[in-house]
């Protein structure tokens, strides 16, 4: 079920914007079959319908704006039967909001802002096109908190939440115009501030002041 509650006045200055946008138990299925081929890939490309001569005009993303942006109880299949064997990973329930989700241009080109709930940061900045889809350019994330993600890792790591922030920077080269997607990402840079682990039963601790990686 998708709940949008809308501000009609916007369309005034030029722009659409939702002060909530909610997505109710939503389920995605990402498959990958033994010729390598993701489904989701076929899925842009029948959509997108075959590549249309350039024109000379460039295409825009919509002006939007998202006071909140929500996703409650979903649900994540992924299938991978390439090389033969069958893995699956099944990731539930998948609940998630934004707030200040915002494609309005900047300095000539297309940008996104959003503010996840504990706080993170993230912002994009670059160019999109459908027809065939390719994109470029560069993505941040700034003060993601490790704890916030640990009830999708528990299962996998038998320690408590733990301690920590994230910070993210890249920029990347993406392109689905021939047989098989092709993405670059060059260079990238994170850092890891203020990493604790708690063992379950011994209480060890495991601490880490920083650690970063760059280019």
């Amino acid at each position: 079920r998708v709940l949008v509650n809308a501000d009609p006045s916007a369309l005034l200055l030029g722009r659409w914007q939702l002060s909530e946008f909610r997505l109710e138990a939503p389920q995605l299925w990402v498959e990958r079959n033994r010729q390598g081929q993701w489904n989701w890939a076929r899925f842009v490309a029948d959509a997108s319908g075959p590549a249309k001569p350039e024109s000379g005009k460039k295409s825009e993303l919509p002006k939007l704006l998202v006071q909140e942006f929500a996703i409650q109880q979903g649900q994540v299949k992924l299938s991978d039967q390439l090389g033969g064997a069958h893995e699956r990973f099944n990731l539930s329930p998948v609940n998630f909001r934004l707030t200040d989700l915002s494609t309005l241009p900047e300095n000539g080109a297309y940008t996104l802002h959003a503010v996840l709930a504990d706080g993170a940061q993230f912002d994009w900045k670059g160019s999109l096109r459908l027809q065939p889809l390719q994109s470029s350019g560069e993505a941040r994330v700034r003060g993601f908190r490790l704890a916030s993600i640990w009830d999708y890792v528990k299962p996998q790591f038998a320690v408590a939440p733990p301690k920590g922030e994230l910070a993210l920077q890249a920029r990347y080269q993406f392109d689905l115009s021939g047989k098989q997607a092709q993405l670059t990402v060059a260079p990238f840079a994170a850092k890891l501030n203020h990493l604790q682990l708690t063992a379950p039963t011994s209480g060890s601790v495991i601490r880490l002041p920083q650690l970063a990686l760059n280019n």
